[in-house]
């Protein structure tokens, strides 16, 4: 049986949540953030890069894309009933999971394994991260997910839809983006969508606000806002192209720091 190729940097298990049929087969468009044009796509065939967690160093090369579809296997449906419900699970066990989830897919970006030096063992001595350091470098960011507190909010459909990008999650701390760093988990916050309609919000007890926002249409924006700043970001950083996924093909790109400006404006406490 031939081993696959290509390799997806987010999971078909979470993108279909954001298709027009929420099927991973489902259509949905896609934003290119570089080349600044909108396309129509699946989850199946976005984002992929070529052999992105294949380690020639290990006697199973695909060990750890294996490890990452076992995880999938697991998370798949608690993030379906977590979407469905508009709520956190209330097991101990799924919402485990849900953390995992958030773990995993921090990991697996391309930000993730070019910022975070900290995390895993390097066996390799360069700077950036090889598959086979990803496992261990998930172990060492649980714990720091596991201790902050996270909401989970379900929008009406007249507060819009909720965007995507192949770099979903995002760590942000007194209006600025964050690299993926232990000291950096240890104070922001993450913005999370976890589908067109739904998005998560993590902090510190203590140091960050777990007060409840409105479900509306700014909230809505302050979630597409920091996706679209974030790829708008690492665009210009990187060499890797950023996309952004939405069932509608209006991408809100013009207004989002505005929304984001007021949005701080009204609630500080998320920011400070």
């Amino acid at each position: 049986m031939s081993e696959p190729h290509r390799h997806h940097i987010v999971g078909r298990f979470y993108l279909k949540h954001f298709t027009a049929t929420g099927m991973k087969d489902g259509p949905f468009h896609v934003f290119d953030v570089r080349k600044q044009i909108i396309r129509r796509s699946t989850p199946s065939a976005e984002p992929l890069i070529k052999d992105f967690n294949r380690d020639e160093s290990l006697t199973d090369p695909m060990s750890v894309e294996r490890y990452f579809a076992d995880i999938e296997g697991m998370i798949t449906p608690v993030l379906g009933k977590t979407v469905g419900s508009g709520k956190l699970p209330e097991s101990l066990e799924s919402r485990a999971w849900l953390v995992v989830f958030v773990a995993l897919t921090i990991a697996r970006l391309p930000a993730f394994r070019l910022q975070a030096q900290d995390f895993g063992a390097k066996t390799s001595g360069r700077a950036d991260l090889l598959p086979r350091d990803l496992p261990p470098a998930i172990e060492k960011l649980l714990p720091l997910l596991h201790k902050r507190w996270w909401r989970v909010y379900k929008f009406p459909v007249s507060a819009g839809t909720l965007v995507t990008s192949d770099c979903p999650a995002i760590l942000t701390a007194r209006s600025t983006l964050l690299p993926f760093t232990p000291e950096n988990f240890a104070e922001g916050i993450i913005v999370f969508p976890l589908s067109s309609d739904c998005f998560m919000l993590s902090g510190i007890p203590g140091a960050t606000s777990s007060r409840n926002i409105p479900l509306d249409t700014l909230a809505v924006a302050m979630a597409n806002g920091w996706q679209i700043q974030a790829a708008f970001f690492r665009a210009e950083a990187s060499g890797f192209p950023p996309r952004l996924f939405s069932p509608s093909p209006d991408f809100p790109t013009i207004d989002h720091r505005t929304n984001l400006t007021t949005f701080r404006k009204l609630y500080p406490e998320f920011h400070e």
